[in-house]
């Protein structure tokens, strides 16, 4: 069912995929490409992580019930990811 209800999606280096504190909204698998994954503190302090093919971004949505919010900012690394 999940599959079922899945597309693949193309996105270019530098391209936002979603932003810390925006409501999600989908679950990304990573098929092949880099994902930079930073996280703002608040405070001037950006902690981040790279994500490969292989791994899931986004999937606060599977463990929260009402409407979650990223906690997160992604961005496309590779030429196309």
């Amino acid at each position: 069912m999940l599959f079922e209800e899945s597309e693949i999606l193309v996105v270019k280096k530098g391209q936002i995929i979603y932003k810390q504190k925006s409501a999600v909204r989908e679950v990304f698998f990573v098929l092949y490409g880099a994902l930079q994954v930073s996280f703002n503190t608040g405070n001037g302090i950006n902690i981040g992580d790279v994500v490969r093919g292989g791994n899931v971004v986004g999937e606060e949505g599977f463990f929260i019930n009402q409407m979650p919010k990223y906690k997160e900012t992604v961005k496309c690394l590779s030429k196309d990811a």
